[in-house]
């Protein structure tokens, strides 16, 4: 059985990020679709590819779309659970909920 990924309260997420505690990042695999949806902090999932190998497997990565239900945010983070990152999550409520400002 896959590991379900948790759901992660907005705020805190954003206090985690903005402290260099965890990786916020966008669950979309298309380039064009980072720069539509971007959150303070986040970076793009081909950057997070690119950062994998120097990673350590327990490092948080929090996965947003903009999906109905966190669809594509659940899949991505599923995805990172089997590849043996541990502690992969979703943000709950996806790009509409994350905090904005300060």
């Amino acid at each position: 059985m896959e590991a379900e990924p948790r759901r992660l309260d907005p705020r805190s997420v954003r206090e985690r990020v903005l402290a260099g505690e965890a990786l916020l990042v966008c669950a979309y695999d298309s380039p064009v679709s980072f720069p539509k949806f971007p959150l303070p902090g986040a970076i793009p999932l081909e950057r997070l590819r690119q950062l994998e190998p120097e990673l350590a497997r327990d490092t948080e990565l929090v996965f947003y779309c903009r999906c109905p239900n966190d669809k594509t945010s659940v899949e991505r983070a599923r995805e990172y659970l089997a590849r043996g990152f541990t502690n992969s999550s979703v943000l709950a409520g996806g790009f509409q909920s994350y905090p904005r400002g300060r």
